[in-house]
């Protein structure tokens, strides 16, 4: 068919995989499908497509041009004054502190998941047992196609609605709100800080590696365990046969940036200004910048985008310590540029597919010997520094 490429974007850096353009499509000639990387691309019916490239034109992602503007509406620091919430929770726990709003309001929440089959997903949540799964990090693309037809009926029912994704899935909601026309009063946006999102193939992988090295089935995985290290450490763990294992392996693949997303490293949102409300991740610069208020049970950067961004900053304040600082002792490089694959991306993916998953844990998943000294120095210094054990990987 002539011109169809121009349908949509071609090259796979111009593409976060959000599905917009599958529910857009008049002709439903577009279907989200996984690539041999294990990520969401559109495929294109070519006996449907009829070149309106409706699609081409919606795509936010692509049409997005990366230009650095830093008038926001306030940065503070937050934790949460329950510790115990705190400690279930990525950083300082505002997600819960804002979902408790949204929640006690007939709301709806909206976040990332990890099912009783080890996906990674987003899932809609009523109450907070619902919501609790969403806490804590998960470093893998969700898939948010399904949610987004949910979240317009939410809206048009005249419910309150708490999104949360990364910077590029907020866009791509509110884009298709947008095209569809809903009233969006009723939505709150929360975007988190992103390091770019690694491959569901490789995660699934890894779960199936583990289950066949310790001879059972994973029936929990915590990206970040803070009962490990605390949350300046980074250490993973998985429930198998009722026995929780301490790991490090996807760690270390995901902090090669080779096994992200290709539109990471072209990301549109690594940028200080966004699009949502709301912008949440690590207080990484706290232990220089305002030491006494680190207690090693996770610190929140909140970035308030807009009024309703403010709206929710005045309401978790019950629940949260809020203090505002200034932006450039906590900026973190994903609020200045997209991340940057730390070796040979083909060499990676190459590795993967002559050896599989253990190939690929073998040659990017270890730790080293240095890094083992190092960290075990740090862990003996902070110990006289603190006077209590306070662990690292």
């Amino acid at each position: 068919m002539k011109n169809e490429l121009k349908s949509v974007p071609n090259n796979k850096y111009e593409c976060c995989g959000c599905g917009v353009c599958e529910k857009i499509c008049p002709k439903k000639a577009i279907k989200m499908t996984s690539d041999e990387k294990g990520f969401l691309y559109p495929k294109i019916d070519k006996n449907n497509c009829v070149n309106c490239e409706l699609c081409l034109k919606h795509c936010v992602f692509y049409n997005s041009v990366r230009k650095q503007d830093k008038n926001v509406q306030g940065v503070y620091i937050a934790k949460h004054k329950n510790d115990k919430i705190r400690m279930n929770s990525r950083s300082g726990a505002v997600f819960v502190a804002c979902s408790d709003y949204i929640l006690e309001n007939n709301g709806v929440v909206y976040g990332c998941i990890i099912d009783k089959n080890m996906d990674i997903k987003h899932a809609r949540a009523e109450n907070r047992k619902d919501r609790d799964k969403m806490c804590k990090s998960k470093y893998v693309q969700s898939d948010i196609i399904n949610m987004l037809t949910k979240v317009k009926q939410d809206l048009n029912n005249n419910r309150k609605v708490l999104f949360t994704g990364v910077g590029c899935q907020v866009d791509a909601l509110l884009n298709y709100l947008k095209i569809k026309k809903v009233d969006i009063s009723n939505l709150y946006t929360m975007d988190i800080i992103c390091h770019g999102v690694a491959s569901p193939m490789i995660f699934k992988q890894y779960i199936k590696w583990l289950e066949k090295k310790y001879h059972g089935k994973v029936t929990n995985f915590d990206f970040r365990d803070k009962t490990i290290c605390g949350w300046d450490g980074h250490m993973e763990s998985a429930i198998i046969n009722n026995k929780k294992y301490k790991l490090s392996y996807f760690r270390e693949l995901f902090h090669t940036d080779m096994c992200i997303r290709p539109s990471c490293y072209n990301c549109k949102y690594s940028k200080v200004k966004r699009n949502s409300d709301i912008t949440i991740g690590d207080a990484w610069g706290i232990k220089e910048a305002l030491p006494s208020f680190n207690d090693n049970k996770g610190i929140s950067i909140v970035i308030s985008q807009t009024k309703k961004g403010n709206e929710l900053l005045n309401v978790i304040r019950k629940n949260c310590i809020i203090k505002e600082v200034e932006l450039e002792k906590f900026m973190q490089p994903n609020l200045n540029k997209p991340s940057k694959a730390k070796g040979n991306i083909e060499e990676f993916w190459k590795t993967y597919e002559e050896g599989d998953i253990d190939a690929l844990i073998k040659k990017y998943g270890q730790v080293s010997i240095k890094k083992r000294i190092k960290s075990f120095i740090k862990y003996r210094i902070r110990k006289m520094i603190y006077g209590r054990k306070i662990y690292l990987p």
